[in-house]
């Protein structure tokens, strides 16, 4: 029901306000904080704990954050025996190792190896890691997915909304997690962008 006021004998009513444009839609900038990550892994076979499944490699993207560190999903790196990482927009890849994971939320932070280090964040530039917001998104904002989709060796930019925000109950002995759900198209490869 919208909201009727009477100013000077006449009924006012007032009109909604147009959202804000969207101002934080990810610039060719940002674009140089996501990464290719190329993994190598392997699954050990908890009732033949003496064996394990054959390697597996599988590629997935990441974004740099602040302290050097990159942004991923668990899912990437999951079981890695060997994780390289190849900066958007350069050929190389570096040698970088998962330091904290959580299956749970699905998100793992990786860590170029020091071997390589000064390299790697000489390669990248002066550019800003992403800063993670503190807020959610509203309903309708405008959203970007970036990552290298699966096959290819380019970044792949896709745009929606913000269709859901929601929490979900996980596996016990987990609580309970913030998901976002949007209709921008996530295509195979993209995930950890």
């Amino acid at each position: 029901a919208a909201l009727v006021a009477e100013v000077d004998g006449t009924l006012a009513v007032p009109t909604p306000t147009p959202p804000a444009p969207a101002t934080s839609l990810a610039s060719p900038s940002v674009w140089k904080t996501v990464c290719l990550l190329e993994v190598v892994s392997i699954l050990w076979i908890p009732l033949c704990p003496w064996t394990r499944t054959q390697q597996v490699s599988s590629c997935g993207s990441g974004f740099i954050i602040d302290r050097r560190r990159i942004l991923t999903n668990n899912h990437v790196v999951a079981n890695a025996i060997d994780v390289r990482v190849r900066p958007h927009g350069s050929a190389k890849r570096y040698a970088a190792k998962v330091t904290t994971y959580g299956p749970d939320v699905d998100l793992a932070v990786v860590e170029i190896e020091e071997s390589v280090a000064d390299d790697f964040w000489k390669s990248v530039g002066d550019t800003e890691p992403v800063e993670l917001s503190e807020s959610l998104p509203a309903l309708q904002e405008t959203v970007q997915a970036l990552g290298f989709p699966t096959g290819g060796r380019t970044i792949c930019v896709t745009e929606g909304v913000v269709s859901r925000v929601d929490s979900i109950e996980l596996t016990p002995p987990a609580d309970t997690t913030l998901v976002i759900q949007i209709d921008a198209a996530i295509n195979p490869g993209n995930s950890g962008g």
